[in-house]
């Protein structure tokens, strides 16, 4: 189910040569998985499950955000 849609401007970026891009974001709960996480794919390179105490010391911002909705998620998709 989704949770979140982000697109406000605020999420605007630019790639490393330079060319701007909107972010357009919709984030999902997931509470059931099945299967094998890819951890190598032509866009990752090592993707993992994180738990919540155990996250990545470099997490974008971005991402902070998005688990901060979560713990205030109460049925209502949140639009940023």
């Amino acid at each position: 189910m989704p949770i979140a849609i982000y697109s406000d401007p605020r999420f605007s970026f630019a790639t490393a040569y330079g060319d701007p891009y909107q972010l357009f974001s919709i984030v999902f709960l997931v509470r059931d998985w099945q299967g094998q996480l890819q951890t190598k794919t032509d866009e990752t390179v090592d993707a993992q499950f994180f738990s919540l105490d155990k996250l990545p010391p470099d997490l974008p911002a971005m991402y902070h955000e998005t688990l901060e909705d979560l713990q205030r998620y109460s049925g209502q998709v949140i639009v940023k």
